[in-house]
């Protein structure tokens, strides 16, 4: 798995990990959150999976509806995941249709569906 820092594409150095370290930063492996009534699992070197719920037949709304069990891609594929102590950055290639970095807030994660690691060690 690769994973790297945006401004500086090499290999992350021991300095820098230990600077992330102090800042309070911390690497996900992979995350699981819910936004505009769609759920998505976001890991390292895969693209987003996007779950939306399920729909009347013509489309329509249904209050309380379960997520689909078929998920489906969008964006492409996710090279860095941080938790900082505001909110949650995921990083993908520039021009995905997503925000370069998109944030996750607090609020929208699945309780107990982060995963951490360390990349560095």
């Amino acid at each position: 798995m690769k994973f790297y820092l945006p401004e500086q594409p090499d290999e992350v150095t021991q300095d820098q990990a230990r600077l992330l370290k102090a800042r309070g930063i911390r690497a996900i492996r992979k995350i699981e959150y819910e936004h505009n009534s769609s759920r998505f699992i976001v890991e390292v070197g895969h693209p987003r999976q996007e779950y939306r719920r399920q729909t009347g037949p013509r489309g329509g709304r249904i209050k309380n509806a379960e997520f689909s069990r078929m998920a489906h891609s969008t964006g492409s594929v996710v090279n860095m995941i941080l938790e900082t102590p505001s909110v949650i950055e995921v990083y993908s290639a520039p021009g995905d249709g997503w925000g370069f970095p998109s944030l996750v807030g607090d609020r929208e994660v699945t309780v107990g569906t982060i995963e951490y690691f360390d990349p560095w060690e």
